[in-house]
């Protein structure tokens, strides 16, 4: 190998380079520094690992196909049924309405719902939109009419999470108190929708 220092050039203007399938091209080691200077271009028609934010799965989205109707001044799960999107299979739409990532990471998981009273009048008092992992509460909403009674809220709350990768899972919840003891709606369709996205190791 050429002295420490040395500056080497591989190639003239034009010249292509092909790996061949199979083999593998290691840039440098520890404390090595690859810059790309301005004006080149990447071009990755593969997978891109080790990038940062270039892979963001395991990645859910889901919402609902109609309202869910349930009793009031009770947690409820929310069960998302439609999945919009679900990279590797980890969303439960049919059963658990969980996320369960099978990668180690930090995840961004936002929850967005509507919860509407059943019936007329403004009787709601208060009510939570939670993210639950594996069981318990880690992020909440709350809403407080504070006597001047409501219809309907829409709450949102996102968060980061760090999971295992194997059995750490989220799912969300929903409740409401009613001054009159209605029912209530989390509403499905564009009003409620539960969705998470890998941001980092």
């Amino acid at each position: 190998s050429p002295a420490s220092g040395t500056a080497g050039t591989i190639g003239d203007s034009g010249d292509t380079f092909t790996l061949t399938a199979g083999a593998n091209l290691t840039l440098g080691g520890a404390s090595t520094t690859v810059t790309i200077p301005s004006g080149a271009t990447i071009v990755n028609s593969g997978t891109a690992t080790g990038f940062g934010m270039s892979d963001l799965s395991p990645a859910f989205a889901a919402t609902m196909s109609g309202n869910m109707s349930v009793a009031e001044d009770t947690y409820h799960k929310i069960q998302f049924g439609v999945e919009v999107l679900d990279t590797d299979g980890c969303y439960d739409h049919s059963s658990n309405y969980r996320f369960t990532p099978n990668v180690a990471g930090k995840y961004l998981i936002t929850l967005s719902n509507s919860i509407q009273k059943v019936g007329s009048g403004s009787q709601m008092s208060y009510a939570y939109s939670q993210i639950h992992k594996n069981g318990s509460v880690v992020y909440t909403t709350y809403t407080d009419f504070s006597g001047n009674y409501g219809y309907a809220i829409q709450g949102t709350v996102s968060g980061v999470i760090d999971f295992n990768g194997s059995s750490d899972y989220v799912e969300a919840y929903a409740y409401s108190n009613t001054n009159d003891s209605a029912n209530i709606d989390i509403l499905g369709g564009v009003y409620s929708n539960f969705y998470g996205v890998k941001i980092a190791t």
